[in-house]
């Protein structure tokens, strides 16, 4: 892939996080919306497969499939235990369930973006 294109997705879904996150915190849409949070962590976790796919773009070892998932993977679960460590987790009765989806979706975000990289680069082999 094009390493623009790349660097394209990584920044917008970056700075969609970002603007979607200040909102949800400025009118507390993670409280009153019970599917937002999910929504931010598979944008979260497409930002984290996009950029990882743009900086290891060089690497000839590295998997375009294996790096986002695995990465997303990684910082979601560091995200979780800063959550956990901060006392920012609020789901006390089911806060394995609510972590292991919250992970689940950031993988399905870094699974998008192996996918949406993957198909554009296709695109342009073929172009």
């Amino acid at each position: 892939m094009q390493y623009r294109v790349q660097l394209f997705l990584a920044f917008l879904s970056s700075l969609v996080l970002l603007v979607l996150h200040l909102i949800a915190l400025r009118f507390f849409l993670y409280w009153s919306i019970s599917w937002f949070d999910a929504l931010l962590h598979v944008i979260g976790g497409f930002a984290v497969g996009t950029t990882l796919l743009f900086l290891t773009r060089a690497c000839k070892d590295c998997s375009p499939w294996i790096t986002p998932i695995m990465g997303a993977f990684l910082v979601s679960i560091f995200w979780e235990i800063l959550e956990y460590s901060i006392g920012t987790t609020f789901a006390a009765n089911n806060l394995l369930i609510d972590t292991s989806g919250d992970v689940f979706l950031s993988v399905f975000g870094g699974v998008c973006a192996a996918f949406i990289s993957n198909s554009i680069e296709t695109f342009h082999e073929k172009s």
